[in-house]
């Protein structure tokens, strides 16, 4: 509560998320949005995680299967997270609206590079909620 929404990348390389240097207010644009997709009822979920394939790369090895073998692993990625999240009392929630255009602008990632194809947002702890 109270801190300002920032979006981070995941650094497979070092194995950490680092700060991206987002346009003012895109973090909170996706959140805003995530929220919409699961139910203003429920309030802005308090994190998003966004996963992105970078479908070019896939194509000059998988041709016209990359976007399928994109969204399966994705699929498998959402499952296990939810799965981890659960385990340690984070409540999640699989969204499925995946706006690659706003999740372009506010990464500064051309949109046919690295779309959003999953979108997992964090409700946070459980015993929070109640």
């Amino acid at each position: 509560d109270g801190a300002a929404a920032a979006l981070h990348r995941f650094d497979a390389t070092a194995g950490e998320l680092v700060p991206v240097d987002a346009p003012a207010g895109s973090a909170r644009r996706l959140l805003d949005e995530a929220a919409q997709a699961w139910g203003e009822a429920h309030g802005r979920p308090c994190a998003l995680v966004i996963v992105s394939a970078r479908l070019p790369e896939l194509a000059a090895r998988y041709e016209a299967t990359a976007y399928r073998l994109a969204l399966l692993e994705a699929g498998c990625a959402s499952v296990l997270l939810t799965q981890v999240a659960t385990a340690l009392g984070i409540g999640t929630c699989l969204l499925g609206n995946g706006d690659s255009t706003l999740f372009a602008w506010a990464s500064g990632i051309v949109e046919w590079q690295a779309p959003a194809i999953a979108e997992i947002a964090i409700a946070g702890h459980l015993d929070a909620q109640r």
